[in-house]
């Protein structure tokens, strides 16, 4: 039995092209189920943003039909004086696209199997601060896993300053769609 890792088309995630003011925090969660963790992500998000004024977030992900959530995200956000700072993109054909217009992406995942959004963004150089999610052990490095929504904060704060060809060189090497091909 050999296990083949998931495996992701580098062509369609070059190295990131698009420069921003490095205060871009991205964030992605379909249909911003709770398993996502978007209460979470919007948890870190507002303490960031109490640290530094300049800090934006983007959500790719759509709120559920359920009047609850149409009524709970926005009054979140909005309770939080961050209304201006969180934008909600809603579905998007080309993923790549949308990480063009981000510096890190927050994971706050709190069910995953292998986040395509983690290698995805990796694989355009874009940093990544991931919850210590069950079963995360060795698919992607410790150094990018936080246990709490503090260490989040400040390894969204620290990240600015890492190698993007590091995370690039990260997915070549572990998650390839052709490595994992052949």
């Amino acid at each position: 039995l050999h296990m083949i890792q998931p495996g992701l088309d580098l062509h369609r995630f070059p190295l990131k092209s698009m420069q921003t003011d490095g205060f871009q925090v991205g964030m992605v969660t379909g249909n911003m189920w709770e398993l996502k963790g978007p209460m979470l992500g919007l948890n870190i998000f507002a303490d960031l943003a109490l640290r530094d004024p300049r800090w934006k977030l983007h959500i790719r992900g759509q709120l559920s039909e359920t009047q609850y959530h149409k009524l709970m995200y926005p009054h979140f956000i909005e309770s939080r004086g961050l209304k201006d700072r969180v934008t909600i993109h809603g579905n998007y054909d080309d993923m790549n696209r949308f990480y063009e217009q981000i510096d890190v992406l927050l994971v706050p995942s709190l069910k995953e199997g292998f986040s395509y959004a983690s290698a995805e963004a990796m694989s355009k150089g874009i940093p990544c601060v991931i919850n210590r999610f069950m079963g995360i052990e060795g698919i992607w490095p410790e150094n990018c896993i936080y246990n709490t929504p503090s260490q989040a904060v400040a390894m969204i704060e620290e990240k600015m300053k890492t190698n993007g060809f590091d995370y690039r060189h990260y997915i070549e090497k572990h998650y390839s769609a052709e490595k994992m091909f052949k």
